[in-house]
């Protein structure tokens, strides 16, 4: 379910309602992970910023979002970090208050992690999310990563119960 889900990444990230936790609802809310986006914050009396529908892929009208409410988390696919970070300034990624990038919807590969993590050196918490919407958003998490050598989709979220099945459905080993 959606409180689930809502929970396990509260665990996951270690959220309390403490710790500050502001949101950029990044994804259309026609897709299911817009629902993270916008049910932890308020769940955890965090902040969620809402912007302007057709302007979020101007990139420097998200930088000023980013640098004037001091975002700390951020979702959103392999392809749109790529981009995104590269359209930053060195000056601009120092205003920035990104402590978390959920990333998923796509492969994660060796190229982006590297470029992340010279641009933001550790200062980030980079995050690779993986789950088939009919799972209620994610199902396995890699976090933290700091090392790739390749993509591994994590291990099972809270109350989630994966299986690794052959082409026959037959389940496969460990490893």
């Amino acid at each position: 379910s959606l409180l689930e889900k809502i929970l396990a990444e509260r665990d996951l990230y270690h959220l309390n309602q403490e710790k500050e936790y502001i949101s950029l609802q990044n994804t259309n809310y026609v897709f299911d992970v817009s629902l993270l986006e916008i049910f932890i914050p308020l769940a955890l009396g965090g902040t969620l910023v809402i912007p302007n529908s057709h302007t979020i892929f101007d990139f420097d009208y998200l930088v000023d979002l980013l640098i004037k409410h001091q975002i700390t988390d951020l979702q959103g696919t392999p392809s749109f970090f790529r981009n995104f970070v590269k359209s930053l300034t060195q000056d601009q990624i120092q205003k920035v208050a990104l402590k978390r990038l959920c990333i998923g919807g796509e492969s994660l590969d060796q190229e982006l992690v590297e470029l992340l993590q010279t641009s933001f050196g550790n200062t980030l918490s980079i995050n690779n999310h993986y789950g088939p919407s009919e799972i209620t958003i994610d199902a396995l998490v890699k976090t933290n990563i700091t090392e790739f050598s390749k993509n591994t989709i994590g291990r099972p979220m809270n109350n989630t119960t994966v299986y690794v099945v052959n082409k026959l459905g037959q389940l496969n080993g460990v490893g």
